[in-house]
This record gives structure tokens, sequence and C-alpha cells, in this order.
């Protein structure tokens, strides 16, 4: 779903080449050239960032030193530097970073409001038992129209207007949709069945 960023030469490993992927520079105006720098350095921000958790000794804690600095433009960048090192064949260095990752990604998911949990544990499922448990313990925000459902037809409008298209993201997200639905509509009638039934008693 991240967006990949290209670069020849570049690798980064516990105390390598720091240096981000190239980026093309825009000659077009002095706004494009300011714009091309201030993406220069976000990346290259976000690339030092990267190489001193590789070199962390406690990962965990000094992911949770640096929850600041863990932007988007961090992952993507990470995600870049792993397609790269798996694309050249270098198991240490993608066993590295996928564990940065993986500690980066939890400890910051834990900071995001639960339907945003919740929509990234939906992308990550496998299987539509998976995508059931997910809903199951996530039944409480399955109430149309709110901040959940908003949230997640914001990212299939986006992904729609894409070029090119996503179109295994797209169908995932439709498939999500489908089901998320389907889930809300039946949380609706068991909750309307509960409720008659005390009245009742």
């Amino acid at each position: 779903m991240s967006k990949r960023i290209s670069g020849q030469g570049q690798r980064l490993s516990g105390g390598s080449d720091t240096s981000a992927p190239r980026l093309v520079h825009c000659r077009a105006s002095a706004g494009g050239e300011r714009l091309a720098a201030q993406s220069r350095r976000v990346q290259m921000d976000a690339t030092k960032v990267l190489a001193e958790l590789l070199q962390a000794k406690d990962l965990q804690a000094s992911v949770r030193e640096r929850l600041d600095d863990l932007s988007e433009e961090f992952f993507m960048v990470s995600s870049a530097y792993l397609d790269m090192a798996r694309k050249e064949g270098n198991p240490e260095v993608v066993q590295q970073l996928e564990s940065v990752l993986k500690v980066a990604m939890t400890e910051k998911e834990k900071t995001l409001r639960p339907e945003i949990r919740m929509l990234n544990q939906l992308l990550r499922d496998k299987t539509a038992a998976d995508r059931v448990k997910t809903l199951a313990a996530y039944e409480e925000y399955l109430v149309p129209g709110s901040y959940f459902f908003h949230l997640l037809n914001r990212m299939l409008v986006d992904v729609e207007s894409q070029k090119p298209p996503q179109t295994k993201l797209l169908t995932q997200l439709r498939t999500i949709n489908r089901e998320v639905k389907e889930a809300a509509k039946g949380a609706k009638k068991a909750k309307e069945r509960k409720s008659s039934t005390s009245e009742e008693n």
C-alpha cells in the first residue's frame, strides 16, 4: 500500500551508507526546486532514524523513544530499503529491516485510534475467517456513519482514483467493505434481538 521510492546503488545496514534514495530534481521553477529539496531532507531524516534503529541495542526501547519520528516517510523509506535488500539477495539486511519495521509498526499502532488499528488489522488478515475474528474484536465500532466507515470509504475513494490502479489493494478494500457492512447489519440485528428479549423479561 505504501509508495515505493526507487534508487540505485543505495544500501543501508548497521553502519553503512545512510544516504536516502535519490530523487529527480525539479528544475521547472524555484518553487519546484524548494519542494524537491524539502522532500530530500525529509527522506534523509527518515533514513537517519532508520539507521539509528538498526544500530540500537534495545530496539523496542529505541522505537518508543522515537515514536514521533516514525512518520509515513519513515515507513516508505524503510520499505524501499527492504525491497532493495530483497532484490540484492541480502538476507541479513532483510532480517534487520523486517525486525525494525515490525517493532516500529507495532509500537506506532498503539498510538492510533482503535478504528485505524481495526482497518490496519483487516488489511493484514489473510483469510475471511481472520477478518471475522477482527470484526468481532472491534464490534463496537461497526456503526454505520461512524468514523471507521468514513475512514474506509475515504481510503476506497483514494485507491480508486490512483493511476495506475492498485488492483490487489482495491479488491482487498472492496472485500473488506462488503464484509464490514454485513457484519454491521448482523451486529445491529443481534442488538435488537437482545433488546427485545430484555423488554420481554
